[in-house]
């Protein structure tokens, strides 16, 4: 490419400043915004970057720059995995399937199958074909993730009860209440066991479970965990708190499937408040 002139070096230093302010400091955007700047110090201005978000266009370029290189490197799953991302929370559904397909097998080249950074692609992948709707793919890639995290973390990893809740709530939207109260349940002992029984990440464990045991039709069970999550939150956050008021709600439910019309009012009330 040529040695560097002096201003297309400043150029390159100016851009990086810019997008740095512009995506933050995290590991990843800085990573993918060091990659544009090599490029666009080399090569100049780029037109192709008019108009886009700086963020959009330094994962583009990073993916650009390092496709097509023989050997696949972890910068590019991480360049990948970013503009997955960003596709995924622009709208983009397409591309952002295309992307993240293509992070997965980059993790499967350089890790491995059954390595945890597959089972993390796996995930976002999943995570991606449930908000599209397509759940039989969104349950098969929690799976196989949930697979991954059980023989290399274990089956008492929190890492491994995020997978669990992931797949739990997937299952759940795809009318598998009775499955899902199997997983969620799994998911809470884990969350239990690691952070303690009046943890906020038990809480939403309980709150998740709840509403799978209210889909599965056993009320009783569901009042049981909604009641404990209202009492952890109302104790973390306090009376006025949305987090609270989501648990409140989804009690009234169980409490109005068992009859108790007048139970369910007052929660609701108390919901409404919070």
């Amino acid at each position: 490419m040529g040695r560097l002139s002096a201003a297309a070096l400043d150029c390159g230093e100016k851009r990086l400043t810019r997008l740095l302010k512009a995506v933050g400091n995290d590991r990843a955007a800085t990573a993918i915004a060091m990659a544009c700047m090599c490029v666009t110090a080399t090569l100049g201005a780029t037109p192709a970057w008019a108009g886009k978000a700086p963020e959009l266009a330094a994962a583009e370029k990073a993916v650009e720059i390092l496709e097509p290189a023989r050997t696949r490197t972890p910068a590019y799953l991480v360049a990948l995995s970013e503009l997955g991302r960003l596709y995924r929370a622009r709208g983009e559904p397409v591309l952002a399937a295309l992307t993240l397909d293509k992070a997965v097998r980059c993790s499967e080249d350089l890790f491995g199958a059954d390595d945890p950074e597959t089972a993390a692609a796996l995930d976002n992948r999943a995570e991606l074909a449930r908000e599209s709707g397509d759940l039989d793919l969104a349950c098969a890639a929690h799976r196989r993730a949930l697979q991954i995290r059980e023989r290399a973390l274990g089956v008492d990893h929190p890492t491994t009860a995020r997978t669990l809740n992931n797949l739990g709530l997937t299952l759940q939207a795809n009318g598998d209440a009775k499955e899902a109260v199997t997983l969620l349940g799994r998911a809470l002992a884990i969350n239990d066991r690691h952070f303690g029984s009046d943890h906020r990440a038990t809480a939403v464990s309980l709150v998740n479970l709840g509403r799978a045991q209210l889909a599965a039709a056993d009320v009783v069970a569901a009042e049981a965990s909604l009641c404990r999550a209202v009492s952890i939150r109302s104790s973390i956050f306090g009376p006025k708190d949305p987090r609270l008021a989501q648990a409140q709600a989804a009690l009234a439910a169980s409490l109005l499937e068992q009859g108790n019309a007048a139970g369910a009012e007052e929660t609701l009330d108390l919901a409404w408040a919070a």
